[in-house]
């Protein structure tokens, strides 16, 4: 029989621990880099974000600065009101002719 004996592979065993599954692959984690690299990345999306919505979205509030706000709705006031058609000369959808379902 070419096993080894019961005594001969706890010895072994002893002399070369099985390693573990879990392999250390990029080295050991600096979780305090790790951490401040995580809270920078949170403050340059939320900068980007207010920058963007012109808000606060910590505090719940739109920002201070409201002439932005105020330029997009007077754009958005110019061009309605610029070679838009009044209600009345508006063409009006034709109805479909044909059976109407009454309710029951």
């Amino acid at each position: 029989n070419g096993s080894p004996s019961l005594e001969r592979m706890d010895a072994r065993q002893a002399e070369h621990p099985k390693p573990s599954a879990c392999r250390n692959l990029f080295g050991p984690v600096d979780h305090e880099e790790l951490t401040r690299d995580l809270e920078k990345h949170c403050r340059d999306m939320e900068e980007a974000s207010q920058r963007k919505w012109n808000f606060d979205f910590q505090n719940h509030k739109p920002l201070e600065d409201s002439s932005t706000q105020n330029k997009r709705a007077n754009r958005t006031e110019e061009n309605v009101s610029d070679g838009s058609p009044n209600a009345g000369s508006v063409e009006q959808t034709p109805k479909k002719p044909g059976l109407r379902r009454r309710q029951t």
